[in-house]
């Protein structure tokens, strides 16, 4: 995610990036506060990590997921307002999906907002969007974005599998919990409940390269120029 800033404070261009996490951690947007979202004890006891977003949006469980980050100007095939990038970047995820044999319906409306005012926010994938992708009715791909002046820096995951219970490290009771999980399954649907082929981790980033290049008609940089600008970013 460190890579993720750098790129959006780059002058110019588009970059798609598309990762994993060797271990699990939870990312938390930039406006929550860790102590008052998460059970920081609970997470460090089984040591899994915690991270803070430049984007915005709810608690994300990285895990047995797929993460994506698109840093892009502002304009162009993007539009000069939230919902037109947003509407872009899951048009690319949609045909993503179909490359990986899941045809998918864009929201068309406004979001469900069902957080909790008392206490830690619903995660993502809690809640549906607009611009965001769904199947069976259920959300499959969480997103969020962050602008600056002339650039946009939009982070998403693509849930594999429910490995771990992001509830579990939320900060609510136990009878929250227990609220909060009934209602991840009614909203939210992991990759593996829908496909039940194997991907492998190359195999579902290739997809994404795919379903993004034809998307928006771009050709993309090869590895070797993505490895140079990593390098760049990390301090000496």
């Amino acid at each position: 995610m460190a890579l993720d800033e750098y790129l959006l404070n780059q002058k110019e261009g588009i970059f798609l990036c598309v990762y994993g996490w060797s271990i699990p951690a939870i990312s938390f947007g930039f406006g929550q506060s860790a102590g008052h979202e998460l059970d920081v004890y609970k997470l460090r006891k089984e040591n899994l990590h915690f991270v803070r977003r430049l984007t915005g949006g709810r608690a994300v469980l990285h895990d047995a997921e797929i993460t994506y980050s698109v840093a892009a100007d502002i304009g162009g095939i993007f539009g000069n307002d939230l919902n037109s990038a947003y509407k872009a970047i899951s048009l690319a995820l949609e045909k993503t999906l179909l490359i990986l044999g899941i045809p998918c319906e864009l929201e068309k409306g406004s979001a469900r907002d069902l957080r909790e005012k008392s206490s830690a926010s619903l995660p993502c994938f809690a809640s549906i969007a607009r611009h965001e992708l769904k199947v069976k009715g259920k959300k499959i791909i969480g997103s969020a974005q962050k602008r600056e002046k002339n650039r946009l820096l939009q982070h998403g995951s693509l849930i594999i599998e429910n490995r771990l219970d992001i509830t579990e490290y939320l900060k609510v009771d136990e009878q929250g919990k227990k609220k909060y999980r009934a209602i991840l399954e009614r909203e939210s649907i992991s990759f593996k409940e829908v496909i039940k082929k194997d991907y492998n981790y190359n195999e579902l980033a290739k997809a994404f390269k795919e379903g993004f290049a034809a998307t928006w008609n771009l050709k993309p940089i090869d590895k070797k120029s993505l490895e140079a600008i990593e390098a760049e970013s990390v301090p000496a």
